[in-house]
């Protein structure tokens, strides 16, 4: 102990101290008697100030100690913590505080180190709890946090410490998507877990605003779960929020949604509606529209809002494959749900118009059926227009049932395409 006190006179002096004494230091924690493995200690936090100590695991069984020091400078004993010794510093506070000296310095730690750390956050010392929760933050640079680690902090995301409970909601988001990132298993109790840390509001410890970081974490791990389950009730709550209010996030959550639904999954009627808010955004309504055809797909009913959009690709695509797969989807949602007499009337314009060259009954049906819908003021749509561009290359002499289509056409002010025009002329 002499010698130990010896070293801290020399360590306050601020003379450094060779390597090999600051590793003999710490190689002796644990082989000698607690008042031995305190000096220690204390002599290491002097020392950590001014130097960058490179192997601290050993001391990390000490984080959960409920030794205090008594006394001042060199004249201190080691007490047992107790009410009469509740203001005094504990050995374990130092302990981990040399662990954020060290960690600054990007120290690297052992797993066994990283779980001594969690376990400390179930300290009775407040410092030590603090101390050890920054230090786990401080490991996110440089380690990887496993599930048993994760299921410690989980306990402590709503800590009646602010400090701890801010640590541990950034280190549980941060560590679970590293895992993610490198295709890592995760417990599935995890998974259910991360939407009850969604930051809706903030989560800031002095200066530093961690809401941002944590969330784009929480939606990492949710758009890489290879496992893609039905989700919680609350999971869906958090893509409401972020639909129809935030505005970063919202490219996430649609992805998200997409392979969700491409595993047959239900979304509910809430998260539909907040899908609705965001389908007119250019950046991903492609994206969004991919799973309302999901939807139909699955057999769930979807708005005439979303079925108008699928319509429209009726009249306006060049896209020979995007207007047959939007007539696909409306069909399906015709089996599915009831759709409005103006949809139903388009969706059966359109299988008509397709029904124009098949070479038999159904070809004269669907001529009737577009000569009586026009007559009502109804549009062709694109197929329309092209079929019959079709029926006029293959006849010698043009059906009066075909004339009769374009004639009402052009009184209900759509415009014939030049194509079909000039065609008429030349029969002409």
């Amino acid at each position: 102990v002499k010698a130990l006190i010896s070293i801290v006179l020399t360590a306050e002096k601020n003379h450094l101290l060779p390597e090999f004494v600051i590793q003999t230091l710490v190689e002796n924690i644990n082989d000698n008697d607690d008042r031995f493995d305190n000096f220690i200690i204390v002599t290491l936090e002097i020392v950590s100030q001014k130097q960058i100590i490179t192997k601290i695991d050993k001391l990390s069984t000490k984080l959960l100690d409920d030794w205090v020091i008594v006394g001042e400078g060199t004249d201190i004993t080691f007490e047992k913590s107790s009410k009469a010794t509740y203001d005094c510093q504990s050995i374990s506070s130092i302990v981990a505080q040399i662990f954020v000296k060290c960690l600054q310095n990007n120290v690297k730690i052992t797993e066994e180190s990283l779980e001594y750390l969690a376990k400390a956050l179930n300290s009775n010392d407040k410092q030590t709890r603090i101390l050890s929760a920054k230090s786990l933050y401080l490991t996110l640079k440089n380690h990887r946090i496993q599930n048993d680690v994760l299921l410690e902090l989980r306990e402590h995301v709503e800590d009646k410490i602010p400090d701890v409970s801010v640590y541990s909601i950034v280190v549980y988001a941060h560590g679970l998507a590293k895992l993610s990132k490198l295709k890592q298993p995760i417990t599935r109790s995890h998974i259910e877990f991360l939407p009850t840390i969604y930051v809706f509001e903030d989560l800031q410890l002095g200066e530093e605003s961690f809401a941002d970081k944590v969330n784009q974490n929480i939606l990492y791990v949710l758009l890489n779960d290879d496992k893609i389950e039905k989700f919680e009730d609350n999971v869906f709550q958090v893509f409401d929020h972020i639909l129809l209010f935030e505005n970063c996030h919202q490219a996430d959550v649609v992805d998200i949604l997409r392979h969700y639904s491409a595993n047959r999954h239900p979304i509910p009627e809430s998260t539909i509606f907040a899908l609705e808010n965001v389908v007119g955004i250019p950046e991903f309504s492609n994206k969004v529209l991919e799973v309302f055809e999901n939807m139909i797909k699955n057999k769930q009913i979807v708005s005439d809002k979303i079925l108008h959009i699928f319509v429209d690709k009726l009249y306006l695509s060049d896209n020979e494959q995007l207007r047959e797969k939007a007539f696909q989807l409306l069909d399906t949602a015709n089996d599915n749900q009831d759709i409005s007499d103006e949809i139903f009337d388009i969706l059966e314009l359109e299988r008509a118009a397709l029904n124009i060259s098949s070479c038999s009954v159904d070809s004269d049906y669907a001529i009737d059926y577009l000569q009586t819908k026009t007559e009502k003021g109804k549009k062709l749509t694109i197929n329309g227009f092209i079929e019959i561009n079709k029926q006029i290359d293959k006849l010698f002499l043009i059906a009066e049932k075909i004339l009769i289509v374009l004639h009402n056409v052009s009184i209900n002010g759509q415009i014939i395409p030049n194509e079909l025009v000039d065609k008429l002329v030349k029969k002409f």
